[in-house]
């Protein structure tokens, strides 16, 4: 390691011309922030000229650097803000922070509309799904689920129409059909009622919705067979198949919150495969047509409380969020552990991929009450346990989940308020 700023700066000058400006970085990654900056400036005033510099930003952060006029400033931001903490958000500025307040109670549940790119569904203990203009900030409609709390939300689109799901505190899912106006129509609700414990999270692929609960149980259902149901007072209570491997044991009886299912993911490209991560800290991959487990991925030490397809069409990627304080990238085509591991200053509650097939930005939402953006396009420089990413913060208690949709990341919380976070280039 160097001994003084003008060294490393020194150094940094040498090496630019063979391209090894991020193995330098790597030899610094025991440092912290300020030690970098300075060490910026210094190689900043030994080159006196962008020329050296500006080519660099601009073949790596092209969208960026067509905003950001050259200056000291802005050679600071470059190799201090970007090349250290290499997964930060390509670019992302905030340009506000927009509160959402309406709920009485907490908010464990957030989604984008599935036709409006501009609306978000908001869930939580009071039972109501909450309909939001994310540009206005305005409440557009607030409908009964009639579940006495949602845990979570969901809403998805198949052949135009749309859909929204409300897991409930009860064990039952409400199902209804997404109006004209963009909120849920209460006169299509149908409720689903299966599992023997609060329903965690919900998830849709075409006519095939899947939830998992604390029960220890996957269960997925046809959403037509549900929506033609004529009766709309009566419960639905057949689903397609149960997926359990919860044992047999008087310890399962005796302890069912050990073998809880907190997150379920539906990935893209495989009408066979559904993920799923509880409190056994695997992500399993379960194949629907055998109804067996044919990968159990080990990694997280923690309960994993939410899971998403990143990055590709195949859907052979994953994140996983838990409350051991990481982030992990699961490669399906890869054996063994996870490919990339980011790490939180909190328990992960909440991670949501802009909609976008090929994404591979994501937002993640932590119990420290805020929220993170990273890009996996953008290798990390410093060792995870050192990341400098810059939280986003504005709430007052944990983040419980969040969503993200083409211009908008959007958080709820404990504090019962949600939060539109607004970008400028995404």
């Amino acid at each position: 390691m160097m001994d003084s700023d003008d060294q490393c700066g020194s150094l940094l000058l040498a090496l630019l011309p063979d391209g090894c400006l991020l193995d330098v970085f790597r030899l610094l990654e025991a440092e912290d922030l300020a030690r970098c900056q300075r060490v910026c400036w210094r190689f900043h005033s030994l080159c006196c000229v962008e020329a050296l510099w500006r080519p660099l930003a601009a073949a790596r952060w092209p969208c960026a650097a067509a905003r950001s006029p050259p200056c000291a400033h802005g050679a600071r931001a470059w190799f201090g803000a970007r090349a250290v903490a290499g997964v930060r958000w390509n670019a992302a500025r905030p340009l506000r922070v927009l509160p959402l307040t309406g709920h009485q109670h907490t908010v464990f549940g957030v989604c984008a509309h599935p036709l409006r790119p501009n609306i978000v569904l908001s869930a939580g203990e009071d039972g109501l799904v909450r309909t939001w203009d994310c540009t206005t900030g305005a409440l557009l409609a607030a409908t009964d689920a009639r579940l006495g709390g949602c845990f979570n939300v969901h809403a998805w689109s198949d052949q135009g129409c749309g859909f929204v799901a409300a897991a409930g505190f009860s064990g039952d899912i409400s199902l209804m059909s997404l109006g004209t106006d963009g909120a849920p129509a209460s006169a299509t609700r149908v409720v689903l009622a299966a599992h023997a414990a609060p329903v965690v999270s919900v998830r849709a692929r075409g006519d095939l919705l899947a939830s998992c609960s604390f029960d220890g149980s996957v269960r997925l259902w046809r959403v037509s067979d549900a929506a033609a149901q004529k009766d709309k007072q009566r419960l639905h209570t057949t689903p397609l198949s149960v997926l359990s491997d919860v044992p047999a044991t008087p310890e399962a009886v005796q302890h069912p919150h050990e073998f809880s299912v907190a997150a379920v993911c539906l990935p893209p490209g495989s009408e066979s495969r559904l993920a799923r991560g509880g409190n056994d800290g695997l992500l399993k991959v379960w194949d629907l047509t055998s109804q067996k487990v044919v990968q159990a991925l080990a990694g997280h030490t923690g309960w994993i409380w939410c899971l998403e397809s990143c990055g590709d069409a195949g859907g052979n990627v994953l994140l996983s969020g838990a409350t051991d304080s990481t982030v992990r990238c699961w490669d399906l085509r890869v054996p063994g552990s996870s490919v990339v591991t980011l790490r939180e200053a909190g328990p992960v509650a909440g991670l949501a991929v802009r909609p976008q097939v090929g994404e591979q930005r994501f937002a993640t939402g932590s119990f420290d009450g805020s929220v993170r953006l990273f890009d996996l396009r953008m290798r990390p420089v410093l060792a995870p346990h050192q990341m400098l990413e810059v939280p986003l913060v504005g709430h007052q208690d944990r983040v419980t989940r969040v969503a993200a949709t083409d211009a908008f990341v959007v958080s709820a919380s404990f504090d019962t308020t949600l939060r539109v976070w607004r970008f400028d280039d995404l």
